[in-house]
């Protein structure tokens, strides 16, 4: 069973569809994964802990994120801090910790 994965920089992927069938992933680092739009797949993941989702550029909401109840620790360097769903993910998971440009000169957020 797979519980860690590093699709680190495949710049051509653009989509997470085959990771719905990896329910027992534990940490994925799909950094600088440009294309890669839509984060649903990963809703499956029940078991996820920790996702590096650094200068994925292209995701439109980690809203989905919110049914990845296990998930402590969420790198999102290079992406807006208006992130839709962010604010969403915040509220459902207080013990998230989130990495980000502002938490390098201040902090986890």
């Amino acid at each position: 069973m797979l519980k860690d994965l590093c699709i680190r920089s495949c710049q051509s992927l653009s989509s997470l569809a085959p990771l719905s069938a990896c329910c027992q992933l534990e940490r994925l680092d799909m950094a600088v994964c440009f294309y890669v739009a839509n984060l649903a797949p990963l809703s499956s993941c029940a078991h996820l802990k920790e996702l590096n989702m650094s200068n994925c550029v292209s995701v439109a909401s980690v809203e989905t994120l919110t049914a990845c109840a296990q998930l402590e620790e969420l790198s999102i360097y290079g992406l807006d801090e208006q992130l839709p769903g962010l604010e969403a993910l915040k509220v459902a998971m207080p013990r998230l910790r989130i990495y980000d440009d502002a938490s390098v000169s201040g902090g986890i957020v």
